[in-house]
């Protein structure tokens, strides 16, 4: 089981909650399997690396690439996004973690998957958005 270190939230109670929304907007738009919804959370240039390192670039990037998840390996998944901690990099830029619990009930992938992800918000004068994120499957470590 990984070590998570909880840090102290160094931000706004407002701004900690513009985040927590962006977290069940994520989770909803998963839930819903709309590509479209879910990349509304990102700004039009963000760039996106999943937990099989593909990365890509741009809001309609990533709409694209959930949408056809949702389609595939992970149609008929749950999950839940929450912001486990955030730190204010100046007025306009938050650091935060994000965990994902994700419940896949057939296909190459099915079963329980845990990611981490550590996700750039920027926030402009249409409130906050996720400018970079980068996500992590959890998984013990091979060959001890």
């Amino acid at each position: 089981m990984p070590i998570l270190v909880n840090v102290l939230t160094l931000m706004n109670s407002e701004a900690r909650a513009d985040l927590d929304r962006i977290a069940r907007s994520m989770t909803e738009a998963w839930n819903a399997e709309d590509g479209a919804a879910f990349a509304r959370c990102f700004t039009t240039d963000a760039d996106f690396v999943n937990i099989f390192a593909l990365h890509v670039v741009g809001r309609e990037a990533v709409a694209k690439q959930h949408q056809l998840i949702f389609e595939s390996i992970y149609r008929g998944s749950r999950n839940a996004f929450s912001i486990l901690d955030a730190r204010e990099l100046s007025a306009s830029i938050v650091l935060a973690h994000i965990a994902a619990d994700l419940s896949v009930p057939t296909g190459p992938v099915a079963g329980k998957v845990k990611t981490l992800a550590s996700a750039v918000f920027v926030r402009d004068d249409a409130g906050w958005l996720i400018a970079s994120f980068h996500n992590t499957r959890e998984q013990q470590p091979s060959g001890d």
